[in-house]
């Protein structure tokens, strides 16, 4: 329905939540993992509603895997990071503002996962950061894309 852009009825949400229950039961944090593994890959969707769902366990496993790892949920930030990195430098203004919001949301959710915010300082080159003694990853991160106090000393009036 969202891919349509037609809203989500009330019986299909409830449908949906039940689903998601069922699933949970089956495994912890499935519906989760099946959920982040239709929005990495949404071609999924259509093979799952045609009954190949071969596919989607194999990507639900590995959104379980990548969940539970710091390493690996690592290298899906830096993925991530620097993807975006390149549609800010794509000199589209509207895009690259919109990639700097979800750099900066990535930024920020580094404070609820200190396991991946380490490992993450282990892979700061590839971020293309220089880490300076007594700063966090995160504030790194948020330097590097112009947010946060750092941002303007200096340079006010």
């Amino acid at each position: 329905m969202q891919a349509q852009e037609l809203p989500v009825l009330p019986h299909q949400e409830s449908a949906l939540r039940r689903a998601g229950e069922a699933l949970n039961q089956i495994r912890p944090d499935a519906a989760r993992d099946l959920d982040s593994a239709f929005r990495r890959e949404p071609s999924l969707i259509g093979q799952a509603a045609e009954g190949k769902t071969d596919g989607a366990v194999i990507a639900m496993a590995d959104e379980h895997r990548v969940r539970l790892d710091p390493e690996a949920r690592a290298g899906r930030f830096v993925e991530n990071w620097q993807g975006l990195a390149r549609e800010r430098a794509g000199g589209d203004q509207a895009r690259a503002d919109k990639a700097t919001m979800r750099m900066g949301a990535m930024a920020e959710s580094l404070r609820r996962d200190p396991e991946l915010a380490k490992a993450l300082e282990r892979r700061a080159p590839e971020l293309e950061l220089k880490l300076e003694r007594g700063r966090s990853i995160q504030k790194s991160l948020e330097q590097s894309i112009g947010i946060g106090r750092e941002r303007d000393r200096g340079m006010s009036l």
